[in-house]
C-alpha cells in the first residue's frame, strides 16, 4: 500500500489487490452503503482502526460523492477531530470489466479498483453530537480570524454558521495570511497547501493518519496564537520541510505522483 495523488492532487491509497465498491445512492445519505465502505477501510486503508465514527453528513463535489468518518480526542478545553473523507462514486476509468452492475438512474456502479480515493483533514472541535457510534453533529472550532474574513467582492463578512460559502469563495489571499506566520518553506507545493478551511475552521491537510498523532498539539498552539505575526515550532518545521514524490505514470498513461517522503511517517 503506497501513498500517491494524481494530476488533480486527489489523494489515493494503491493497493496491492483489487476491492469492490458498492453502488452508490447520489441522492441520500445510506447507513448501510456507509457501513460497507467502513469495512473496507478497516480491512484496506492504512491506520484505520474502529477509533472512527462514521459522520452522516456526506459531502458533494460535483457529481463525486464522499462518506467522511471522523476520528475524535479530547485536547484541553476543545477536541481534535481527524477527518478521513473517502470518494466513494465512481469516478471513471475502470475497464468495462471493472464495472459490476448495469446503470441505474440516480445511483454510482458497483466497481473493482485497486485505488482508494481520500482527503484527510485535521482540526478542531468545541463540541459533537454522537448517537449509537455516529456523530450527528459536530461545532467546529471558533476561530476570529477566519470567522470574521471579509469577502472582497461581497464586502460581507463570514457568520459562524455559513459553511456552504467556504466552499464558493477563493480564500487563497486568507490562506496567505495565515502560512505568512509560519517562516518555513512549504516543500509540498508540489501537492496542495499545508491548510485548508474545512468546516468553518483551519484545517491541516494530511496525507497519512500516522501524521496526527506528531502535529495535533502543535496545530493547536498555532491555532491559539494565530493572531501573532510569527509562530515557532520545531515540530511544524519538519512537517513544512519533509516531504519528498517522484513522478510516475497511472495504467492510462496519466502522469502521477507517488510519496517518497512523509513528514512522522516510515515508508
Amino acid at each position: 500500500m503506497i501513498y500517491y495523488f494524481d494530476s488533480f492532487k486527489h489523494n489515493y491509497i494503491f493497493l496491492n489487490k483489487s476491492i469492490v465498491y458498492p453502488s452508490i445512492s447520489l441522492l441520500n445519505f445510506d447507513l448501510q452503503e456507509v457501513i460497507l465502505i467502513y469495512k473496507i477501510l478497516l480491512e484496506n486503508f492504512p491506520s484505520f482502526t474502529q477509533n472512527f465514527k462514521i459522520f452522516n453528513k456526506e459531502t458533494f463535489v460535483g457529481q463525486k460523492k464522499y462518506y467522511s468518518f471522523l476520528k475524535i480526542n479530547e485536547v484541553h478545553t476543545a477536541y481534535s477531530a481527524l477527518e478521513l473523507r473517502i470518494l466513494v462514486s465512481y469516478a471513471g476509468g475502470a475497464t468495462k470489466e471493472e464495472i459490476l452492475d448495469t446503470y441505474q438512474q440516480n445511483y454510482s456502479p458497483s466497481f473493482k479498483t485497486n485505488k482508494i480515493y481520500y482527503n484527510l483533514f485535521l482540526y478542531f472541535l468545541h463540541s459533537f453530537k454522537e448517537e449509537n457510534s455516529i456523530i450527528t453533529e459536530i461545532d467546529p472550532y471558533y476561530i476570529a480570524l477566519i470567522r470574521t474574513y471579509k469577502i472582497p467582492y461581497l464586502d460581507i463578512k463570514m457568520e459562524p454558521w455559513t459553511v456552504n460559502v467556504f466552499d464558493e469563495v477563493d480564500l487563497s489571499s486568507l490562506l496567505d495570511q495565515i502560512e505568512s506566520k509560519i517562516n518555513y518553506e512549504w516543500k509540498g507545493k508540489f501537492w496542495k497547501r499545508p491548510f485548508s478551511i474545512e468546516r468553518a475552521t483551519l484545517a491541516m491537510n494530511l496525507v497519512s493518519i500516522d501524521q496526527e498523532r506528531f502535529i495535533f498539539k502543535d496545530l493547536f498552539d498555532f491555532i491559539h496564537n494565530i493572531e501573532k505575526t510569527e509562530y515557532e515550532s520545531s515540530t511544524l518545521k519538519e512537517f513544512f520541510n519533509e516531504w519528498e514524490v517522484e513522478r510516475c505514470f497511472s495504467n492510462s498513461g496519466n502522469i502521477h505522483w507517488k510519496f517518497i517522503k512523509i513528514p512522522f511517517v516510515k515508508l
